[in-house]
């Protein structure tokens, strides 16, 4: 397999590539793994998603995330030098393991946001995802899609899912009530 930094990934779409660097961050969202891998060329963010992943895979990323928190727990006393280069030496292994796999998952969430996609003919560039009783779907504009190259669109649409994902127009909603029930109170005073 071939030997790749982080800066040439965009040319090298759709080929299997190794990538060697260090785990750099880790976090989770629910059915969602974001790990964060870091070369000397630049930073990589590797998702994983638990619907679309081998039992493998997920078991992989989880593993990621378990030693992170590990490592962040055993180096908490030490010098931060000493605290960075455990955490990055640590998760290694297993986090390059999940994110050559996670890009099986990227092409599976890909398509399940090819099937959400709605197209509105509108010049301007917009992106937004709904969840709602009657459905689901990704409007995108056809200004966006006229000025976004086949990369650009794929980060939008793993955006858009990532809100869906997340509920993060269910959770908008709820503030957006609260703010409305406090100005209303405060305006009856």
């Amino acid at each position: 397999m071939r030997k790749a930094e982080i800066r040439e990934l965009p040319g090298l779409i759709g080929q299997e590539v190794e990538i060697r660097g260090w785990l750099y961050n880790a976090r989770s969202s629910g059915k969602l793994r974001f790990l964060v891998v870091r070369d000397g060329s630049g930073y990589l963010q590797a998702v994983v998603f638990k619907p679309s992943a081998s039992e493998a895979l997920w078991a992989e990323a989880e593993r990621a995330m378990e030693q992170a928190k590990a490592v962040e727990r055993d180096a908490a006393g030490k010098h931060p030098v000493l605290k960075h280069l455990a955490e990055q030496n640590a998760a290694l292994g297993e986090a390059l393991g999940a994110m050559a796999a996670s890009l099986e998952g990227m092409a599976a969430e890909q398509q399940a946001a090819e099937r959400l996609a709605k197209r509105v003919d509108e010049d301007f560039r917009n992106a937004i995802s709904l969840k709602g009783r009657r459905g689901t779907a990704i409007i995108v504009t056809r200004g966006l899609l006229d000025d976004l190259d086949d990369d650009e669109l794929r980060a939008v649409m793993a955006h858009e899912m990532a809100h869906l994902y997340n509920e993060d127009a269910r959770l908008n909603t709820f503030i957006r009530q609260r703010e409305i029930a406090a100005a209303e109170a405060r305006e009856t005073k």
